[in-house]
């Protein structure tokens, strides 16, 4: 519940922030620079972004410092099946807050 209030109570600053979504700000950044471009008329560069050069290096700092399959900042199969089997199970017990939370999302959206 604290998230729904967090995000209702920004909402009267909405005019004033740069909205992202997580997919865009992992996938896309290119698109967060621009809008934040055209809103602030600054002249940020876009990111050259090459996914396996990331990956190699996210890659490499996970086996120096042994990290586990969960604790490696990259998608992977595992973390979708596991986001699955977490997303029904949040969805059964608190379906009424998702919905709550959705309805504000949708306002930051639109």
């Amino acid at each position: 519940m604290s998230y729904i209030l967090y995000y209702k109570i920004l909402l009267a600053h909405k005019d004033k922030l740069i909205i992202g979504r997580f997919e865009d700000v992992c996938n896309n950044i290119n698109s967060i620079i621009y809008k934040l471009n055209l809103k602030y008329d600054t002249v940020f560069k876009p990111v050259a972004t090459n996914e396996k050069v990331i990956f190699d290096i996210l890659d490499k700092r996970a086996l120096e410092n042994k990290l586990t399959e969960y604790q490696i900042s990259r998608p992977s199969k595992i973390k979708e099946i596991r986001k699955g089997e977490i997303r029904a199970e949040l969805t059964e017990r608190h379906s009424q807050l998702l919905r709550m939370a959705h309805k504000v999302f949708l306002k930051y959206v639109s």
